[in-house]
């Protein structure tokens, strides 16, 4: 355990009571059935560090970007905040070799969640200040690459990337709304799944802007919802029944991305 803080970067020791504490963090719930020994795995503390790490970003933000509007914060957030980068932070911290999981999961998949629940047990056993020095020593180069207009505005590109690296299609856009006069516009568009699942909405004065909104809106909900949602139902037999999409009256115009 004590390579594992020395990865973390932090300087302070880890008294012999608090090793139990990361090794939960690194535990995932599939590998209690393989060594029902463990009683204890991650989710909990990836919920609190998914908290904390929100917070610290959010307000590291709104203090060092001051000209940038909350659409703008947003949209750096949500880049910053998204599974791709948490999981380029536990891939570069080389996270792999302590996560602890089931044969039938891969640790790859979840990285990302350790990450959080590391963030979370460091909170715990070291404080608020030295979790929030872990987040951003981790965070530093990606927000600063990120706050460049040909990141920020690409989340079209990084939701195709995530829908088809989850098996989910290639992501569809609809104009749902269409408004205002020549000069002032407002467009609408909501984002689905070919199933028929709506991943988000946005708005703006042209279909590009309002589909990258949308893609944003998309990116929050697969990240922060979907996935998470689909890993529970997933747990149980019965939630296995296809979705009945076939009372929805389809009344929008399809776009091109």
């Amino acid at each position: 355990m004590k390579d594992l803080i020395k990865v973390l970067g932090i300087d302070k020791p880890l008294k012999a009571n608090d090793e139990q504490l990361f090794l939960q963090a690194l535990t995932h719930k599939s590998y209690l059935l393989d060594h029902p020994e463990y009683n204890l795995e991650y989710d909990r503390l990836e919920f609190l560090g998914d908290a904390i790490l929100k917070f610290v970003i959010n307000e590291y933000l709104f203090v060092n970007f001051p000209k940038y509007n909350s659409g703008e914060l947003t949209k750096l957030s949500g880049y910053v905040l998204s599974d791709k980068m948490l999981f380029k932070i536990a891939s570069d911290l080389r996270l792999r070799k302590f996560v602890l999981c089931g044969s039938r999961i891969k640790a790859e998949s979840v990285m990302s969640d350790v990450m959080e629940s590391l963030i979370g047990a460091t909170y715990l056993v070291y404080g608020f200040e030295e979790a929030k020095k872990l987040i951003l020593r981790s965070y530093e180069d990606i927000i600063l690459e990120a706050d460049s207009s040909e990141l920020k505005e690409n989340y079209k590109a990084a939701l195709q990337e995530l829908t088809q690296s989850k098996q989910l299609g290639l992501p569809e856009y609809f104009v749902v709304k269409s408004e205002g006069p020549p000069h002032n516009p407002n467009f609408g568009i909501e984002i689905r799944l070919s199933d028929g699942t709506i991943l988000g909405e946005g708005e703006g004065s042209s279909k590009k802007e309002a589909g990258q909104a949308a893609a944003l809106a998309s990116l929050d909900y697969l990240q922060n919802t979907y996935f998470k949602e689909k890993a529970i139902n997933e747990k149980d037999e019965n939630s296995d029944l296809p979705k009945d999409n076939s009372g929805t009256e389809e009344l929008s115009e399809k776009v091109n991305p």
